[in-house]
């Protein structure tokens, strides 16, 4: 959705979008999730901080290296 589309004109995306969030946030079981596209370094570090998160839930601090194969591509939010 463009970003200055009149707001009575995207009612259906907000309520998809809204509708998306609730369900991510059930099976991540996540407090909340962001629908911001990130892209490059950000979205790899918003994953890595995710995955940081996850483990040290667990008690698992001790876990600090990453893994990152030769061909990962440095703006695919895969590479974390």
């Amino acid at each position: 959705m463009h970003p200055f589309a009149p707001r009575d004109q995207v009612t259906g995306y907000i309520a998809m979008i809204d509708s998306l969030q609730d369900q991510l946030k059930a099976i991540t079981g996540f407090d909340d999730v962001s629908m911001q596209p990130n892209s490059g370094a950000s979205g790899e570090y918003a994953g890595l901080l995710a995955i940081r998160r996850y483990h040290e839930s667990l008690g698992e601090t001790n876990r600090d290296v990453c893994l990152i194969p030769m061909s990962a591509h440095g703006t695919n939010p895969a590479t974390a």
